[in-house]
């Protein structure tokens, strides 16, 4: 019994590190989109004279917008399923079924080992700092555009992040409407 209440425990302590974890994503993110949002905004303003200007930042708006709506509801939902998951983990631990917390502990770790929690918290620090970094990068290379005015080098760049989005998940989000080029989902058919 011990090794289980062990492993629960060692499992809800990942489980809420991870949860901190992904929050502070979602804020970070949040803000960056809003910063980025805004600088468009405040470029709409500068330049209402110039109708062609204003065309396409309100599409660049409308694209960042999009992008960030999926992007922090992905994040959002990893939220979500870490709190259930939290919730189930601490209901299976306040318990004494040994047989319980062991088909737990099975389940949720799909045959992998579960790892101490000092190699778990440096796994999922690095991985968070990667993701900000990028994120962050992507984030001041359009600002750099932005601010030197070529939003048609803004345009294209968020297209091809749209494009690849597109490409990784399938084009038509895992349901196929005929016709899709190089679709991952539509090759089953």
């Amino acid at each position: 019994m011990l090794d289980a209440t062990k492993n629960i425990e060692n499992l809800r302590e990942q489980t809420s590190f991870l949860l901190e974890k992904q929050e502070d994503l979602y804020s970070f993110c949040k803000e960056r989109f809003e910063e980025l949002l805004s600088i468009v905004k405040a470029k709409v303003v500068e330049s209402e004279t110039d109708k062609n200007q204003v065309e396409k930042l309100n599409s660049i708006s409308k694209v960042l917008g999009e992008h960030s709506q999926k992007v922090l509801g992905e994040i959002e939902s990893d939220v979500s399923f870490l709190k259930e998951q939290l919730e189930v983990i601490e209901e299976v631990e306040s318990g004494n079924d040994l047989a319980k917390k062991e088909e737990l502990i099975s389940a949720m770790m799909e045959n992998e080992e579960l790892l101490e929690m000092e190699e778990f918290r440096e796994d999922v620090l690095q991985e968070v700092e990667d993701s900000k970094k990028g994120f962050d990068t992507v984030v001041e290379d359009l600002i750099s555009a932005l601010e030197e005015g070529n939003l048609d080098e803004v345009l294209v760049y968020l297209q091809e992040m749209e494009d690849h989005e597109e490409k990784e998940s399938g084009c038509c989000g895992g349901e196929c409407h005929s016709g899709c080029e190089d679709c991952s989902s539509c090759d089953d058919e």
